[in-house]
This record gives C-alpha cells, structure tokens and sequence, in this order.
C-alpha cells in the first residue's frame, strides 16, 4: 500500500534517509524543516501519513501535533513521532495528544515501513468509514424514487434558514411545489404510472431561484412576487406547452407526459402549480 509521506525533521540527513526509504518502497515524499511547514504542507498536499519530528525550531512536534488535531480538515491524518529521546515522556505525551505511533531514532528500515504500513492502513479505513457515513446520510435525505431531498432534509434546511433570518432581521419565504390532480393519474392508470410521473417531475426545474436568491431584505409579499416572478421566468425559458399566467402568488404549467405504463395507458398528460 502506497501513500503520500510528509517527513517533517529540522535534520537534513534524516530527511534524506527518510526520504530514500520510503521512496525505494514506493510512497511519494513531502518534506518540511519545521512544525510550521509541516502545517502548510498538510493543508497544501493532504498527506495520507506525518512523521513528524518531536524537537523542531520554530514549532515543536507536540505543538504541531496539537494544532492538527484542531483543524477539522487534519486532525484524522495519522501522526507518527520521531524522537531520539530515550525516556518516555515524550512518547506518553504525544500519544495523549492524538498521535497514531512512534519511532525512535536511529531507526532501522523494516521498522519504519511496518509503522507506516500501519498508520497507511488507519488512514485508509478512516477514509472508508467518512464515505460510508456520508453515504448513509445523504439517502437518509433522498427520497429512493424521485432521488430529490426529502422531509428531514427540508426540515433541517427550514430551521437553518429561520434561524438566520431571525438573527439577520430577513423574512424567509417558502415555494410550495405540488403535481396538480395526482390521485387521479394514480386511480385512472394505476401507481407504476404515478411512480413514473413522480420520476419524470423530480424538482430539477425550480431549483436554479433557490433559497440564496430569494433571501432578500423585502417584505413578505415582495418576497412572494419575486418567487412568482422567477418561476414564470424559468417556465417560459423551457418553451413549456402550457401557458404561463401573469399571477403574482403563483402559476400552473406542464411539466412532462409520462410514458405509458400499466395495462392499455396511453400518455399521462400532467401538470405542476407553485406558489
């Protein structure tokens, strides 16, 4: 398993031995001479493993280590001490702040690559576990049929943007979005024909005047004609079929027709309102 190494050591022979193992075993190598480079160099290049040196000018391995685990976007890349003290102050010490291992100097080759294989495989089920998490709770607010948000979403988003309004003195105005008659093309043609009209209308066309753009310092029935007026906009720039009235609160266009579906159904011919 291969990775991207930041060896962070004031010691330019110890730079270069690190670098020509780590190298001769295939992983591609960052240096920096000091605690401070050490940070800009994560935040620049986002190594996937740090060996970081314990005594550094400027900012020492302790003090870099703590400053990484308080940045959001460094603090899961694994920390691997370097120290050539013999006591084990500095090992305890380090391992409290959040370092993944340590090494001790002088330090022999197959040492080095076990503890980096290590500290590589640590990143590599971290980065695993972040995209399962992400992925969990990005369907845990997509709707399976439509794939648009769904109500823990809006509710989420409903609070974020009351609360900001509140704390900025704005009103916050909402568009309601419904597909005009839909239990009659579910009683008329039967649910896998609905199910298509629900795929086909899936939101995409209102979601260029969202929520930033309509947050505005107006009154709350300037801030409906304004909805109005971008949705009617939106509408005419698609070269819908339905015409588009000059309503202030809200309009009524088609949006598609739904293939065929089920036993004898023809085309679905149906219709969307905001307001």
């Amino acid at each position: 398993m291969n990775g991207t190494i930041l060896v962070a050591d004031d010691s330019m022979v110890v730079r270069a031995v690190l670098r020509r193992q780590l190298e001769a075993d295939g992983h591609t190598v960052i240096e920096a001479v000091d605690g401070e480079e050490a940070i800009t160099a994560c935040r620049e290049y986002c190594p996937d493993v740090v060996l970081l040196d314990v005594e550094m000018p400027v900012l020492d391995g302790h003090a870099t280590l703590e400053r990484l685990k308080a940045d959001p976007d460094l603090k899961d890349i694994p920390v691997v001490f370097l120290t050539g003290r013999v006591d084990t102050a500095d090992v305890v010490t380090g391992l409290r702040l959040g370092a993944h291992d340590y090494l001790r100097k002088p330090f022999e080759a197959n040492e080095l690559m076990a503890r980096v294989s290590a500290a590589l495989r640590t990143k590599e089920l971290q980065d695993e576990l972040r995209r399962r998490n992400a992925e969990l709770d990005r369907v845990s607010r997509i709707d399976m049929l439509t794939n648009i948000y769904n109500r823990r979403h809006l509710d989420e988003h409903l609070r974020r943007a009351i609360s900001g309004a509140r704390r900025h003195g704005r009103t916050v105005g909402v568009l309601l979005v419904d597909i005009d008659h839909f239990k009659d093309v579910n009683d008329q043609y039967g649910h896998l024909a609905g199910d298509a009209v629900d795929v086909l209308y899936d939101g995409r066309d209102f979601h260029e005047f969202s929520a930033p753009q309509i947050a505005t310092r107006s009154t709350h029935g300037t801030g409906c004609a304004l909805s109005a007026a971008l949705t009617a906009c939106l509408a005419r720039g698609f070269a819908l079929d339905q015409a588009v009235a000059a309503a202030k609160r809200y309009i009524t266009r088609a949006i598609s027709t739904a293939p065929g579906i089920g036993q004898g159904a023809g085309p679905v011919n149906h219709f969307a309102s905001a307001g």
